[in-house]
């Protein structure tokens, strides 16, 4: 009896490994991409229970819902040449995982991106007006 539980355990763990590692699950709230060796094999956006290739593929999540970034504070000259120091946040959400992935493969590489892109606006934008006009309620 010793042996065949020991003949059965040493079947029975490897199988419920493979099939607890070939499984995965997205949410509706959340993007699934499936990796390869580094290569994108799909993504799955819509919710369910998904199998891969167990320890051969990976699954890395994105988030579907609105997604905040905080920009470092920042001191901006204002049009009459009064200095403010600007605390500002972004909004956003990413629609295409695998466009996301491709282009700036995580939150770190888009905040990388977005940083110049938002500092110049801010400071073209604040760099127009008054402190007057920011400190007015219209």
């Amino acid at each position: 009896m010793n042996k065949l539980t020991l003949l059965i355990s040493a079947v029975l763990v490897p199988v419920v490994f493979i099939a607890v590692t070939s499984v995965y699950t997205v949410n509706e709230r959340q993007q699934a991409l499936l990796f390869q060796f580094g290569e994108i094999k799909s993504v799955q956006d819509t919710a369910g229970l998904y199998f891969k290739r167990s320890i051969l593929q990976n699954v890395v999540y994105r988030e579907k819902r609105l997604l905040r970034y905080d920009l470092p504070e920042r001191q901006v000259i204002l049009g009459d040449t009064n200095r403010l120091i600007v605390d500002a946040i972004v909004r956003y959400r990413i629609i295409d995982g695998l466009k996301f992935y491709q282009r700036v493969s995580d939150e770190r590489g888009l905040h990388g991106l977005l940083d110049p892109i938002l500092e110049a606006n801010l400071r073209g934008q604040l760099g127009e007006i008054s402190v007057v006009e920011v400190l007015s309620e219209h």
